[in-house]
């Protein structure tokens, strides 16, 4: 996603400041059409290019997200992201799951950041469905339409118990 924009990556450019109000944030739940939705947006051109930069999604994820983009802070990370993906209009977007807001709260980037923003939640009304998918997915490695499986699934009861009993409490958070 960033092979083009790599060539300023680390290095001193003067980036012009971000307007919160061309800056959305897509607040996912696993299986609910977020990669559709971000293919949508991404599609027309003038909404950025949004996606899951900030995969990590625990508060210690800080060095291994400054690194990926050889910067030596989380706001300097988000910079960078924030130039890389934003669409020529200047809005940029990212989609998160909230776990992946968490080096971002824990270092108070994202009251810098993202805050001003605006945020689209994605859900999904069919839980079991959801949950069925999302076990399917970890056994396959087929997260996108577009890839192929990496292992065969089969029905798991408890796998996909466990997933929607943790998807009804997440729909709830």
């Amino acid at each position: 996603l960033f092979d083009s924009f790599d060539h300023l990556a680390g290095q001193n450019v003067e980036r012009p400041a971000v307007d919160p109000n061309r800056v959305y944030t897509i607040c996912m739940m696993p299986r609910s059409g977020s990669n559709f939705l971000v293919q949508c947006l991404t599609d027309t051109g003038a909404l950025g290019r949004p996606g899951e930069y900030l995969h990590r999604n625990e508060p210690t994820a800080l060095p291994s997200i400054a690194a990926r983009f050889r910067t030596e802070s989380l706001d300097a990370a988000m910079a960078e992201i924030m130039a890389r993906t934003r669409s020529p209009n200047g809005v940029f977007g990212s989609k998160v799951h909230i776990g992946m807001l968490l080096p971002l709260l824990v270092e108070g980037t994202f009251a810098r950041t993202l805050a001003g923003g605006k945020f689209i939640y994605t859900t999904r009304d069919d839980l079991l469905m959801q949950a069925i998918s999302f076990v399917r997915a970890q056994m396959t490695g087929v997260w996108l339409s577009k890839n192929e499986a990496d292992a065969e699934a089969r029905f798991d009861f408890a796998r996909i118990h466990a997933a929607f009993e943790d998807g009804v409490a997440d729909q709830l958070i």
